[in-house]
């Protein structure tokens, strides 16, 4: 592999790796290249701070394309000489499972939430569409709106809910009072009935593995408490109305049995 100075237009340096290299592809920090060998059956795993290859990987018969999912985690590279996909774990580089496709799979390429690889095969004409198994992506904490007690209020905890979709569970604290979480969407509902500080974590779980979020906050009492507007004037007028409407009605019922107590 020629590695060029863009500064320059020049070779910095070369690197060796396997037999007859074809596809390269880039993690998306860009820290590590793959780099897949179309004779002999693997992929060179290169560090781009060193430019060395950290560790060679065996994958199907003559490697071609090479694609990596949107959150960096996996890599896909297409089996040209047996009709097969290498899934690779990148955390690991090793591979993780092998799909079948069709006849001399050629490029591969990810949808932009890493959901859905497309596989462009040569041989046969066709393209095969795989279904990406991928982790959820839980909300920021910093994210969560203020909370009012006796508003209604709705939070999707989930970004996206991973493939297959997440099953969701508060696993530490609790949620405000009056407060439910929908364990298959992720969504936290419901009119706060408590005021006070909260805390509360929140797992998402699909066959890829478990990603968490702890969330904090306060159920402020008022909309106007929460903005910094003195409430007990307000109060003392309802009360003084309150306090007005029994008086009127008192009156009323007095002048109405007076006539009676007349005779």
């Amino acid at each position: 592999v020629s590695v060029i100075d863009v500064a320059t237009d020049t070779v910095s340096t070369t690197i060796t790796v396997g037999g007859e290299p074809y596809g390269v592809a880039f993690t998306s920090d860009g820290t590590t290249a793959y780099v897949t060998n179309f004779g002999d059956g693997t992929v060179s795993v290169i560090d781009v701070a060193t430019d060395t290859v950290s560790t060679t990987i065996t994958v199907g018969g003559e490697p071609y394309g090479v694609a990596f999912t949107s959150d960096g985690t996996t890599a896909y590279v297409t089996n040209f000489g047996d009709g097969t996909v290498s899934v690779i774990d990148v955390a690991t580089d090793t591979v993780s499972t092998t799909i079948t496709v069709g006849t001399g799979p050629y490029g591969v390429a990810f949808t932009p939430d890493g959901t859905t690889a497309y596989v462009a095969n040569r041989s046969d004409d066709t393209v095969s569409v795989i279904a990406v198994d991928t982790l959820p992506v839980l909300a920021a904490p910093s994210t969560l709106p203020t909370l009012s007690i006796g508003t209604h209020y709705s939070f999707t905890t989930p970004t996206s809910v991973g493939s297959p979709a997440a099953v969701f569970a508060v696993t530490a604290g609790a949620l405000p009072d009056g407060l439910t979480l929908d364990t298959t969407t992720g969504v936290i509902s419901g009119t706060p009935t408590t005021a006070g500080t909260f805390s509360f974590t929140i797992e998402a779980t699909n066959t890829v593995g478990t990603v968490s979020a702890t969330y904090t906050g306060t159920a402020d009492l008022t909309v106007l408490a929460a903005t910094g507007t003195d409430t007990a004037p307000l109060l003392a007028l309802a009360l003084a109305l309150t306090l007005a409407g029994a008086a009127i009605m008192l009156t009323r019922r007095r002048d109405i049995r007076h006539p009676h107590e007349a005779h």
